[in-house]
């Protein structure tokens, strides 16, 4: 019997929405993202970032930006990639790639294209970031990173195939204060998530990708072997929501105390000067390299890593009105409000 979320992707799926599979391009990105970076050939890399000359065009101009800035203009493929460094050069081309290559955001109130993919970068540096042997991460940085910037995939399927309901989600999470996911269980009967899941699949990503991005919100739930790579991405996760680059719709107060990793006694995230140090390093880039690549400086420092922050949106955060669809769990909350 087919879950709700399976009913939902092969709606979508067999709906006049466009889902273009993975072009050539992608999968072969995605395999180098899926080796130890010492592993890739420099060479290889630049032959396929050429045969596409939007991607040299985006490498060119992060070498020339002011955060990756040189003495001297660089005008050559080779120069750029040398100069920002193969890690980098990789994860800025799988960014542009995707954004380009899967459908465009549609315009919603309180909630662009650019605040989604803003704060799905923010996720995956942030993941990127934390695959590291000292934290006892035993995963891929440039894995973590793929899961990091697709983590919200489901969110855009919803908003081009369910825009109603999505916005309803939205409307109830901020509303009664509820994370996003449990809003999107009250009123579809499951969430952007196991959506995401199920694309993924049909895209034939490799499984802890696909099982990190359905199980971020509840890693526990995760099969063992892929279980710390859901850990992972819910930490980073909660670090793009608190970082105050972009937006993903999701207002909730979250805790970075609060997640598997931070409360976990066997991981040295739970240590809270540790986890504060890790995270404030990881704000500093995010915000850093966002302003810079942005060409705008941020007005605003982003929150102590140890400090709740709440009603987070780099937007506005007026929505629409609730509509008449409101789920069970809303109506139970309202009756106590």
């Amino acid at each position: 019997m087919a879950t709700d979320a399976q009913a939902i992707a092969l709606q979508i799926l067999q709906s006049n929405i466009q889902l273009p599979p993975v072009p050539t391009v992608g999968v072969q990105l995605l395999s180098l993202n899926r080796q130890p970076i010492e592993e890739i050939n420099l060479s290889n890399f630049i032959q396929l970032v050429e045969t596409d000359p939007s991607l040299v065009t985006r490498l060119l101009q992060m070498a020339n930006s002011a955060y990756f800035g040189s003495a001297v203009k660089i005008s050559s493929l080779r120069q750029a990639v040398v100069h920002i460094g193969l890690e980098e050069a990789l994860s800025a081309v799988s960014w542009y790639f995707f954004q380009t290559a899967l459908p465009k955001f549609p315009k919603l109130e309180g909630f662009s294209g650019k605040d989604y993919w803003s704060h799905s970068w923010a996720c995956a540096v942030a993941n990127r970031m934390l695959g590291r042997q000292d934290l006892n991460i035993d995963c891929l940085p440039g894995e973590l990173y793929i899961a990091g910037l697709l983590h919200g995939v489901g969110k855009l399927i919803l908003a081009l195939h369910r825009p109603a309901d999505f916005l309803q989600c939205l409307e109830n999470a901020g509303m009664y204060n509820l994370p996003l996911f449990q809003a999107e269980l009250d009123i579809l009967g499951t969430t952007d998530t196991d959506i995401a899941y199920e694309i993924l699949k049909t895209w034939e990503f490799p499984e802890n990708i696909c099982i990190g991005v359905k199980h971020f919100s509840n890693p526990d739930a995760a099969p063992l072997q892929f279980r710390q790579f859901a850990q992972v991405t819910q930490f980073a996760y909660y670090i793009a929501n608190t970082s105050g680059v972009g937006n993903n719709g999701d207002l909730f107060s979250f805790d970075l105390g609060d997640t598997v990793l931070g409360k976990n006694s066997d991981s040295p995230l739970s240590d809270e000067n540790t986890r504060n140090r890790v995270v404030k390093d990881i704000y500093d880039t995010i915000r850093k390299k966002h302003a810079a690549l942005s060409d705008k400086e941020s007005d605003t420092a982003p929150p102590s890593p140890s400090t709740k922050t709440v009603n987070r949106n780099s937007g506005s955060t007026k929505r629409k009105k609730a509509q008449k669809k409101v789920g069970w769990l809303s109506r139970l909350l309202q009756i106590f409000k």
